[in-house]
């Protein structure tokens, strides 16, 4: 007959062994589930591609939306038409928002050309009184936004930037670090170095 100490011991080697394989099992699954959420987030920020937000416009009553970006690009110096775009409409404010009379306004363009040139002449909103309180934004995934937020609260936020929906932390002249996860940013402050691609 065998001991209850040599039983024991065997049972716990099972155990072990069991726990070792369902903890590696464990990692191999947060491994593809950590692929899959990137796959899904990349394509999510594709389908918004051709999108902008537009903050900082004050609402008002009877408005028309597409004529307010028309003046916008007009201002910025673009030539667009109605036909130009896929949808332009008010999002409904947040519960954080502090001034209800300036929900975002979300443009999708019919052409990416289009919303790039768009994007690219932000700048010019200083230069006009009427605009220029009003930011343009990418629009990007509820993913990619936590990254952009978390960067711009932890790192200069003067250096963060976003193309074509990801994020980037820019370094030096021509030199820009593009960023993954908001874990990536906190060891980046941890170990205050960060990689330049």
């Amino acid at each position: 007959m065998q001991s209850i100490e040599t039983i024991v011991n065997k049972a716990c080697q099972r155990h072990d062994e069991l726990i070792k394989q369902l903890t590696n099992e464990l990692k191999d699954t947060k491994d593809e589930l950590r692929l899959v959420q990137n796959d899904l987030n990349q394509l999510e920020q594709y389908g918004k591609r051709r999108d902008l937000l537009i903050y900082g416009i004050s609402y008002t009553k009877d408005e028309n939306v597409t004529d307010i970006v028309l003046k916008l690009g007009s201002t910025l110096g673009l030539t667009l038409k109605e036909n130009d775009f896929n949808a332009i409409h008010r999002l409904p404010p947040t519960k954080n928002s502090v001034d209800k009379t300036k929900q975002s306004i979300i443009v999708s363009f019919l052409r990416f050309t289009d919303r790039t040139a768009f994007h690219s002449s932000r700048k010019r909103c200083r230069n006009h009184d009427e605009f220029k309180n009003v930011f343009i934004n990418e629009h990007l995934t509820y993913y990619n936004n936590q990254i952009f937020v978390h960067a711009r609260k932890h790192l200069d936020k003067k250096r963060i930037f976003t193309r074509n929906g990801n994020i980037f932390l820019y370094v030096d002249k021509g030199k820009y670090k593009q960023l993954y996860s908001t874990l990536e940013i906190d060891n980046a402050l941890n170990n205050l170095t960060v990689t330049v691609t």
